[in-house]
């Protein structure tokens, strides 16, 4: 069986388009949060989302959009989602606002006679920043869970780690990687085996959207320089 692991999309809806074709036929799709902020289309994102997700949990940026919360430190400006999320919030309409004012933070699921755990942040960001504490608290939540699998997001690069009775893996960004390939990311199960995926998309067609959004300039060139270059936002960047 063939499972689609996504997250962070970012209202990125050509970088989303590109992934449900690369990945092609599957039989569940599991998003781990990250629909909104930052990009131009998160109305087409998250309909996309409501009629294709099998399952689905949120994330931080998810719930400051659908309620107006302010969440944890993150990698991006905050600048960025200063500028994006009464915009966002203004886009969607109340089905999509509900929706996604309704998913979890975590849930747990079986997929292919696996027991699943998805999470879209294991930890604070201070502990995912720190490589020994993220392992630890992966191994912990895993090991609590009792899940064979776990799935997790927030990060710039896709990664999958696999131990004696330990599987953890995130998917990376769809929509706004940071580890310097601004190809769309995605991971694919399939027989028990987890493979992480690249896509080009059309990044032009993204970029001249952002920049036809009511964003002030600087934010509008930060977020261009992180579509087209892939690496995380430096003070001084602008593209």
């Amino acid at each position: 069986m063939r499972l689609l692991v996504i997250a962070d999309i970012h209202a990125n809806y050509e970088a989303l388009k590109a992934v449900e074709s690369a990945a092609g036929s599957v039989d569940a799709t599991l998003f781990l949060g990250g629909a909104a902020l930052f990009g131009a289309s998160v109305s087409e994102c998250v309909n996309w989302l409501r009629n294709s997700a099998t399952w689905a949990v949120a994330g931080e940026d998810d719930l400051a959009v659908a309620l107006s919360r302010v969440g944890p430190a993150a990698d991006e400006p905050t600048a960025w989602r200063d500028a994006t999320s009464a915009l966002h919030r203004n886009q969607l309409d109340a089905d999509d606002l509900t929706w996604l004012a309704g998913l979890a933070p975590r849930l747990s699921f079986y997929f292919d006679m696996r027991s699943m755990l998805a999470v879209h942040r294991v930890g604070t960001p201070a502990v995912a920043a720190d490589p020994d504490a993220r392992l630890s608290a992966l191994r912990e939540l895993t090991a609590s869970s009792g899940a064979d699998c776990l799935f997790t997001a927030g990060d710039r690069a896709p990664w999958v780690l696999e131990e004696q009775g330990f599987t953890a893996a995130s998917p990376g960004s769809v929509g706004l990687p940071g580890d310097g390939d601004p190809r769309a990311s995605f991971l694919i199960w399939e027989g028990g085996t987890l493979q992480i995926h690249r896509v080009e998309y059309d990044v032009e067609k993204a970029v001249r959207d952002v920049l036809l959004m009511p964003l002030p300039l600087e934010v509008a060139k930060q977020i261009k320089h992180r579509l087209l270059t892939g690496h995380a936002y430096r003070q001084g960047e602008t593209g």
